[in-house]
């Protein structure tokens, strides 16, 4: 979703990148909320349950853990609050400027949530039909529900139309979609709903582009696709998991997903006070849910439409997904009015002696307390968040300061609690062999092999990391097994093709680049890896037809362009690869090989002064490149600026002082005629 990482963007914008200012803008934005439930309570109910109500929010610990993380909760829980302040409003008074405000704020919540247009859709039908009934008539319900869109139309076009412009899909829904919905609706859904944040993810997007997905959009209508068919297939599997993620939701232990409130007590007493668990019971949604109990049973009368509306249709959209504990975090001001109605009324039954009463409130205890701590553990209740703690921290040490020994303490450590974390072991090995740990680097390589062999990115990295020591030999052996394993695998032979090559064995990779094009790794670096290849094996026709596919599936792909030009001279093309390194240097100016060989073809094509500029700028880059400095010597004495060529081959010999073409160079134009 769009909106927090805008917002966010605004924010470091204004504040020089702080996250400090962030964070304080979150707790901030938490104690509106407060405001907005106070006053909501007090619209259903009255002001003392309003207070109460405001209270029991600003004392949510879960909450204001997730106020001050850098999520989209907080935003997501003040729109749940403020979208049933703005439909009540609009119901009352009717005005444009409501609508409009109702619009906006909707299509501000869709763009934090998508969860929300549920709740937005079905709560606007019910204004609609109210205003109708309510004898405005028709054409008061036409103009407020143009309102209502055009203001919806502000909040989410202007980023439906980024979308476009970034990803050439318009629309407002996250690309990730797809893939969010199937983690939660699958055969092995209480697995994916497990999902880690990195093999585990990319080992489920892996499905996706098997099956010819090209991008994210692709790849998220391949997983609702598949959603679709399991739900028409598997019905009762599709209910029974419905079933368990309501239980989820209805949890009075906090869900973990990236993050876990429980993990973080032990650094925070407030949080060790507001937040806790014992056994199946947490507190304080369990608390909550309870007193929330009461106040449906002794209230239900008085609850607005667009209360129950979203007391409903928010928690169903979670549970279509997958439920978390962050997820639920929207209901939490809704269900703080209700059990704010409920503790009051249990107080003034208790003063007014209304033992029956009191009775049906206890048999609802018993039932919401079982209901709410028997069920379980879950699936995300069995991940280590330490372990993905330590493995995140190692990630960002590495990606924001290379590779230093805090990345590979942080990687140990998510190795000493999970000794079989194949992300960890590959971290670690990615930082031991930047630190010159060659030895070390490769056991963690072998280890995340011995682990999962099947996944290809484990392979990958275990063979770049011996083609970078010179172990190519062995990184073809490791590749041929790969193939020997997945003979239909593109990927497999495509990165054999590329490690057979850089083994100088380019016959053998000539014929497996061709295979991984045959089984559909038809793409511009696949063309692009088979022309070296013929190049290399002197059958340069061939290789320029590579490139020029290479080129045609990717029109900037600066490589394919360049090694087209070097081959095109070698046929004597010489206009040809002019063109193509002048587009090179288009796309990279400072490309210094593209500027050195442009010259050396305009030498051969006696364009002497066209040469001599494009050996200028090659020297530029790169003054102290000897045959730079010669050839262009050349093309000065062939151009007759014999003082100028003999400073060229006074150049040359500093660089080089047994050049001895240079030398003869220098006596040509030195010597008396």
């Amino acid at each position: 979703p769009v909106f927090y990482p805008a917002y966010l963007f605004v924010v470091y914008l204004l504040t020089g990148s702080s996250i400090i200012a962030a964070k304080v803008l979150g707790v901030v934005l938490g104690a509106i909320t407060c405001v907005l439930t106070c006053q909501l309570g007090r619209k259903v109910f009255n002001r003392s349950t309003g207070i109460v109500a405001g209270i029991i929010v600003a004392l949510y610990g879960p909450l204001i853990f997730f106020e001050a993380e850098l999520l989209a909760t907080g935003w997501a829980t003040f729109w749940a609050v403020a979208l049933i302040l703005l439909f009540v409003r609009a119901d009352a008074v009717g005005g444009r400027g409501s609508h409009l405000g109702l619009g906006i704020c909707g299509g501000l919540a869709v763009l934090t949530r998508p969860t929300f247009l549920p709740f937005l859709v079905a709560t606007f039908v019910w204004l609609a039909v109210r205003q109708y009934r309510s004898r405005k008539g028709a054409r008061f319900v036409m103009d407020r529900s143009v309102m209502v869109a055009v203001g919806f139309a502000v909040a989410t076009i202007p980023a439906a139309y980024q979308n476009l412009r970034v990803t050439g899909h318009f629309g407002i829904t996250p690309a990730n979609g797809g893939v969010n919905l199937y983690m939660g609706n699958n055969p092995d859904s209480a697995k994916t709903e497990a999902t880690r944040p990195w093999l585990d993810y990319l080992q489920l997007r892996d499905v996706a582009a098997k099956a010819g997905a090209e991008d994210q959009w692709s790849e998220s209508a391949f997983f609702y696709r598949k959603t679709v068919d399991y739900v028409l297939t598997r019905p009762g599997s599709f209910l029974a998991g419905l079933l368990r993620k309501g239980l989820q939701f209805l949890c009075a232990r906090e869900i973990p997903s990236y993050e876990d409130v429980y993990y973080f007590r032990q650094w925070s007493g407030l949080l060790r006070v507001l937040s806790w668990k014992i056994g199946g019971f947490g507190f304080p949604f369990g608390v909550l849910l309870i007193m929330a109990s009461w106040g449906v049973v002794s209230g239900w009368r008085r609850i607005p439409a667009p209360v129950g509306l979203l007391l409903v249709l928010y928690p169903a959209s979670v549970v279509l997904v997958h439920v978390t504990g962050r997820y639920r975090m929207p209901a939490v001001p809704v269900l703080a009015i209700f059990a704010a109605a409920g503790l009051l009324a249990v107080i003034e039954a208790v003063r007014s002696r209304r033992w029956p009463a009191l009775a049906v409130m206890g048999g609802v205890t018993a039932a919401v307390a079982l209901l709410s701590s028997v069920p379980g553990p879950f699936p995300m209740e069995g991940s280590d968040y330490g372990t993905i703690m330590q493995m995140g921290l190692g990630d960002y040490h590495r990606q924001r300061f290379g590779p230093t020994n805090e990345a590979a303490t942080h990687y140990r450590e998510a190795l000493h609690r999970a000794p079989a974390f194949l992300e960890a072991h590959t971290g670690l090995a990615h930082v031991l062999l930047e630190q010159g740990r060659v030895d070390e680097a490769l056991a963690h390589y072998e280890e995340a092999y011995r682990i999962d062999p099947d996944f290809a990115g484990v392979r990958q990295n275990l063979v770049r990391a011996l083609v970078r020591i010179g172990r190519v030999e062995e990184a073809a052996a490791r590749c041929q097994e790969w193939v020997e394993r997945n003979p239909e695998s593109a990927e497999a032979h495509r990165r054999y093709a590329a490690v057979l090559a850089s083994a100088q064995r380019n016959g053998e990779a000539i014929v497996h680049f061709r295979e991984a094009i045959r089984l559909g790794a038809d793409d511009a670096e696949t063309h692009h890896g088979l022309g070296l290849a013929l190049h290399y094996e002197g059958r340069y026709a061939e290789a320029v037809a590579e490139y020029e596919a290479a080129v045609l599936l990717d029109q900037d792909h600066l490589g394919a362009h360049y090694n087209m030009a070097i081959t095109l001279a070698a046929l004597g093309r010489l206009d040809d690869a002019v063109r193509q390194y002048r587009v090179a240097l288009r796309l990279d100016p400072r490309h210094f090989g593209a500027w050195y060989n442009l010259a050396n073809t305009l030498l051969r094509r006696q364009d002497y002064a066209e040469a001599i500029a494009a050996y200028q700028a090659a020297l530029e880059i790169d003054p102290r490149y000897p045959a730079a400095h010669y050839n262009m010597g050349l093309a000065m004495e062939e151009s007759g600026r014999l003082e100028e060529a003999a400073a060229k081959y006074r150049d040359t010999l500093r660089l080089a002082p047994d050049h001895d073409l240079a030398r003869q160079g220098l006596r040509r134009v030195t010597s008396p005629s």
